[in-house]
């Protein structure tokens, strides 16, 4: 894996060799996290609509277990939400400040997870549509934001073939192909995060149930933000879903499909529930509502106090 996370780890660890400073660091990761998807939606929308949207990311059980993981998930989020800020800021003002700044949190976010490409091969594909079919925007300083960042990142290309060997043709990789069937898993993940064994073995049918009314708005929400407003439901939807296929499809071919990785999409899975949460009747809003936060708060309550088992050495946990 590339090495940013794990420089910051290892400075972290000799200036602290304890348990509390590896998880404050993530920890405080995800306030970061909250702060950027905060501004970022009050600069989509307004602050009361911020808050809320805020609110259910901070309350979600995926970001909560995320935040006490010793691994890059919290910091790729960072890294997704101020790649879509940016790009969003291109194409709303066009400002040659937003292209570098862009430039930079793609080459960041790829030297700290490979899957920073896909993420950026969708915002590459709608920008192109944006300029040819919509507004032209400076497509050349983009292409050449985009040079500097390949060019650079390929200095990093020896070592990822070399852990491409490794892991992949030499089958030293925890996945298998992807199946059909486990296509959907990861937005199982992101609406209740709760094993799905564990779930299927405690008879909680009603964590299940959450699920889907979960996913159900969170679809919703999705095709009701491309009824509102076309652009954003073009930049937000190639992000999302195309994100989401373009992993999937590799995955039929490739062992890299996991929930894990796909859970960069999490602050884009929350704007769109809380879009399809906005429903015109106030009580069926408010019911919606109370199922979302109670489910979650049941399954938070279900994993610190049932599935939190250790059962990782602290070496290869940190």
């Amino acid at each position: 894996f590339p090495p940013l996370f794990y420089l910051i780890y290892g400075t972290i660890l000799k200036i602290n060799k304890s348990l509390f400073a590896v998880r404050i660091f993530t920890a405080l990761l995800s306030i970061i996290l909250l702060i950027i998807f905060f501004y970022f939606i009050k600069n989509i929308y307004d602050k009361s609509k911020a808050l809320f949207f805020t609110l259910l990311f901070a309350i979600n059980p995926m970001n909560i277990i995320y935040s006490q993981h010793a691994r890059p998930y919290i910091l790729l989020m960072i890294f997704y939400v101020l790649s879509l800020w940016f790009s969003y800021r291109i194409i709303t003002r066009n400002n040659k400040k937003d292209y570098i700044l862009l430039s930079l949190v793609y080459l960041v976010s790829l030297y700290t997870h490979y899957y920073t490409i896909f993420f950026i091969i969708t915002q590459i594909i709608f920008l192109f549509y944006f300029n040819f079919k919509i507004k032209r925007i400076n497509i050349k300083l983009f292409m050449l934001c985009l040079l500097i960042v390949l060019s650079i990142f390929s200095l990093w290309l020896p070592i990822f073939f070399q852990q491409y060997d490794y892991i992949i043709n030499q089958g030293h990789f925890a996945l298998g192909k992807l199946k059909f069937i486990e296509i959907p898993h990861p937005l199982y993940k992101m609406s209740i995060m709760a094993d799905l064994s564990s779930t299927l073995i405690r008879k909680v049918p009603y964590i299940l149930i959450s699920s889907i009314v979960i996913n159900i708005l969170m679809l919703i929400g999705i095709v009701k933000l491309f009824r509102i407003n076309k652009i954003k439901g073009l930049f937000f939807g190639t992000s999302f879903i195309g994100f989401f296929l373009l992993s999937a499809f590799l995955g039929l071919f490739i062992p890299i499909y996991s929930y894990r990785y796909i859970s960069i999409l999490l602050p884009l899975f929350i704007f769109y529930l809380n879009i399809g949460l906005d429903q015109k009747n106030k009580l069926v809003r408010n019911i919606l509502f109370l199922i979302v936060i109670l489910s979650w708060i049941l399954v938070i309550v279900h994993y610190f106090s049932v599935s939190n088992i250790r059962l990782w050495r602290d070496d290869y946990a940190v």
